[in-house]
């Protein structure tokens, strides 16, 4: 999102000057109310009979209480309008040197609750402070890369990144693009030749907003490094990770043949039971390899599962996307994100995940379980209309019971083990993605 920069500045006039008239109004009816409440009291204080007594009270009551309760409500309302424009405020200073930004930066930057980041959001938008959208004219972030020569690709002045089409453009000599495959949080995909080798592959290219990011540019390369280490056939093969000359920075993947099953989903809705538990213990596999060597995912969802079609492999199911991973032995106030700052996404991530803590392999349990429910339900375990009510649902609400949403029968022992994985405490979990795969491989068929 972006903050609207005219808009802002006529609600922050309108907000300065409804404080102000609140507090001009207020204070003098409170100087009425105050004087005639003074006066009240006196003739109530005075007074000789009933009727006097009752004259003097109703004298106290409507021109010295009712005024006064007034003047408090007008000084409350000027100064609700002033303390939510200081909180626009906030995001100006934001916008400053985050253009482009989203509930996860709020989060980190002001040190607000994720819930509370993605309301304020949600009263900026509704406030028109901020819109969906890039500015137009946002700066690029220079190249410290000498000029090319001879042959090698020419510089532009606009970032790769933000170009609508990098057909032909060949990146630092030696990757041709030929098409775009897809785009996701933190990148563009497309499908590039090798200049001398002429094999196809899959190159991601940082988003141009995040490039001014350094967090962002180091959970690229961490994603770089920790596939790449890996080897295994259910993790995508890295190749090559390098700058381009404009200071865009990508890498180089095996290109898969496919879909992902965040797609296959959305075209089938639900699958059957046990190709769903079929692809849980590929993923898992995947998953425990990456685990045994220290690193967790952070970002398992369907969108990051490819299904490969080639026979070849080894298995079908492969994990994408390890920008999020991080080793075992850090802390949740990773060196490459602030405390509080929630990386993830909502529907799929553990609560302790959204709360900011520190994670270990259960909070990658609970997104297999997430995933899980949503091959043989059709949707995730704690959907919501908006991100605050998924986050509210996921960090409140009892876990769903995946018997009853599924559109046909599943085993009982499976609905348990989503259950079970999905479990609002770790400490309830399955211990590891190992244990969850030996409850797996136990269950049956549906009982008659």
């Amino acid at each position: 999102m972006r903050l609207v920069q005219h808009r802002y500045r006529w609600a922050a006039r309108w907000a300065w000057t409804r404080a102000i008239a609140a507090a001009l109004v207020g204070a003098g009816i409170g100087v009425f109310a105050s004087w005639w409440l003074v006066m009240g009291l006196m003739m109530v204080a005075f007074s000789e009979g009933a009727e006097e007594f009752r004259s003097s009270f109703l004298v106290t009551a409507v021109l010295g209480i009712g005024p006064g309760l007034w003047a408090l409500a007008v000084l409350v309302w000027g100064g609700v309008g002033l303390r939510r424009q200081l909180r626009f405020r906030e995001l100006l200073t934001l916008s400053r040197h985050i253009p482009s930004f989203r509930a996860g930066d709020v989060a980190r930057e002001l040190q607000l609750d994720p819930l509370d980041a993605e309301l304020l959001l949600l009263d900026a938008a509704s406030a028109g402070i901020v819109e969906e959208g890039h500015e137009s004219a946002a700066p690029s972030v220079a190249s410290s890369a000498p000029a090319p020569t001879g042959d090698g690709p020419r510089r532009t002045a606009e970032p790769l990144a933000r170009r609508e089409d990098l057909t032909g453009v060949v990146l630092n000599g030696t990757w041709r693009v030929e098409s775009h495959l897809s785009s996701g949080g933190m990148g563009a995909v497309y499908r590039a030749r090798h200049e001398r080798t002429g094999k196809a592959h899959a190159v991601k290219l940082l988003h141009a907003d995040d490039r001014m990011s350094e967090s962002s540019i180091r959970r690229f390369v961490r994603e770089a490094r920790a596939a790449s280490a890996l080897g295994h056939p259910g993790i995508v093969s890295i190749l090559d990770f390098d700058v381009a000359l404009d200071g865009t920075h990508f890498l180089v993947m095996e290109l898969l043949e496919g879909e992902t099953l965040e797609e296959r989903l959305g075209r089938e809705g639900n699958l059957d039971w046990r190709e769903a538990l079929g692809l849980t213990r590929e993923i898992g596999v995947a998953l425990e390899a990456a685990h045994r060597e220290g690193i967790l995912h952070r970002d398992l969802k369907p969108g990051n599962v490819f299904l490969c079609s080639d026979p070849q492999r080894a298995q079908t199911a492969v994990l994408l996307d390890f920008g999020l991973a991080r080793p075992l032995d850090e802390s949740s106030a990773s060196k490459l994100t602030s405390t509080g700052m929630v990386l993830g996404t909502p529907a799929y991530m553990s609560p302790e995940q959204a709360r900011g803590e520190e994670l270990d392999v259960r909070s990658d349990v609970h997104a297999v379980g997430a995933m899980l429910f949503e091959m043989v339900t059709g949707e995730p375990p704690f959907m919501d209309q908006t991100l605050a009510g998924i986050y509210a649902r996921l960090l409140m609400a009892s876990v769903p019971s995946a018997a009853e949403a599924a559109p046909s029968p599943i085993p009982v022992e499976l609905d348990r083990l989503i259950g079970r994985a999905l479990a609002k405490a770790r400490d309830d979990r399955y211990p590891t993605v190992a244990a969850l795969l030996d409850a797996a491989a136990r269950i049956g068929p549906v009982s008659p």
